[in-house]
């Protein structure tokens, strides 16, 4: 298959001109009215020690955005597709092992990191971002002293989605590995951790055991509530210009394995740095890369034989070594050949040519999967609230008007799953 060939396989939905980028949407109408009618209740009942507390209380989970948590080997990918979920470079990644702790990505109004040690008191570190994401001052306390560390971060995509990064599960801290083991794997009563990514190269007979210790450990609902991502997508093949297509043929594998299938909803190959660098791709890199694509293309072709060509000082082309270096940490090699096929007679801008690389990159389909996730679980919420409501209420005069806006609201409600409300995530398309 050629580079064009390869490049024009429709590897993701082409986000339509105008159409946000998947900031988080208001709630369903279904879920606004239930927080109304609780309210209203609660208010009512105000006085009521018991009832009061308990309307109140429905209120909680329904305004926790989902909770998903990134699990896999050292260096999967999962920090960079935190990252590209994100929109910004906030989880460091690198050549070495970057997450030591279990680290909770928030929404906040303004940047803050906090650092929970197991013992004494929490600290503030300063969120300073650095070359490859936050620079995390732990203090020189080691790995097995932190509990945990919070990150507040003003991106839109944060109002629906908690990420949760988790070291490697072969960490180099045999402490770090079992705390990630531990803490995705807890019960689902108790469980944070409403979906799971599980981030996989090839699928090793160590990550099915993990897979079926997870479907264990979680109880009914952990299979449909999991997802297998063929991570750094764009390294199969050795980065070739059909990397995605070899990778989107490895997943249509993972989904058709029996194996696997009992043990995840679905597999999506997602080209990890791709996205990543997409959602923060600068207009000088853009620049760079139309006129390295502007080139001759004898010496385009010449400029891709190796990572070391590439990088050359001495190649007489008019982008520096220092900016060619910085397009492959940015892009990887698999990266920087498709920018160049694609901006081959056909300039763009960054944005324009960030929508392409997000589009190509799989993300797509992983934000999709969630979003249905998002909104199978206000669904299931929502069913719970009002059926909860209505066991407080429901005989009672004080609120005779919620009560009946309550059942009528239930009503035209799905049943809840049987067993509670399991995350049915579906199946990609072939």
């Amino acid at each position: 298959m050629s580079g064009e060939d390869a490049l024009g396989r429709p590897l993701g939905r082409r986000r339509r001109v105008g159409e946000p980028e998947r900031p988080a949407g208001p709630p369903r109408p279904a879920t606004r009215g239930v927080r109304v009618l609780l309210r209203a209740a609660a208010d009512a009942y105000a006085d009521d020690a018991m009832r009061g507390p308990a309307l109140r209380d429905l209120l909680t989970p329904l305004d926790r955005p989902l909770t998903v948590g990134l699990a896999g080997r050292i260096k999967s990918g999962k920090s960079t597709l935190l990252n590209a979920l994100v929109g910004a470079r906030v989880a460091a990644s690198d050549a070495t092992e970057c997450t030591q702790a279990v680290t909770w990505y928030r929404y906040g109004q303004v940047p803050r990191v906090m650092v929970h040690p197991r013992r004494g008191p929490a600290w503030q570190s300063p969120a300073m971002v650095g070359r490859t994401g936050l620079e995390i001052d732990l203090r020189g306390a080691a790995a097995d002293q932190i509990e945990q560390v919070e990150v507040a971060w003003p991106a839109p995509a944060l109002h629906a989605l908690t990420l949760v990064d988790t070291p490697g599960l072969d960490s180099l801290s045999a402490t770090a590995s079992r705390r990630s083991q531990e803490f995705v794997s807890a019960g689902a009563e108790t469980s944070a951790i409403d979906v799971v990514v599980y981030l996989v190269r090839q699928v090793r007979r160590s990550d099915v055991r993990y897979l079926e210790d997870l479907q264990r450990l979680r109880g009914p609902g952990a299979a449909a509530s999991t997802i297998a991502v063929v991570a750094r997508a764009d390294e199969v093949g050795a980065g070739r210009i059909d990397a995605l297509v070899s990778a989107e043929r490895l997943a249509r594998h993972h989904r058709e394995d029996p194996d696997l299938a009992a043990l995840c909803a679905t597999a999506l190959p997602v080209a990890g740095l791709l996205a990543e660098t997409a959602q923060t791709l600068r207009p000088e890199e853009a620049a760079d890369l139309c006129t390295l694509a502007a080139l001759d293309r004898e010496v385009v072709e010449e400029l891709l034989l190796s990572v070391d060509r590439f990088r050359r000082p001495s190649l007489s082309v008019p982008v520096s070594a220092g900016a060619r270096a910085g397009l492959l940490d940015r892009l990887g090699m698999f990266g920087v050949r498709t920018c160049l096929a694609l901006l081959r007679g056909n300039p763009m801008d960054a944005p324009a040519l960030a929508d392409e690389l997000t589009r190509r990159s799989g993300v797509e389909e992983l934000r999709r999967c969630l979003d249905g996730a998002v909104e199978r679980r206000e669904r299931a919420l929502t069913v719970d609230a009002l059926t909860r409501m209505l066991e407080l209420v429901g005989h009672e005069d004080r609120v005779p008007d919620v009560a009946r806006a309550a059942r009528a609201l239930l009503a035209a409600q799905p049943g809840a799953p049987a067993g509670g409300p399991a995350l049915s995530l579906g199946a990609a398309a072939p």
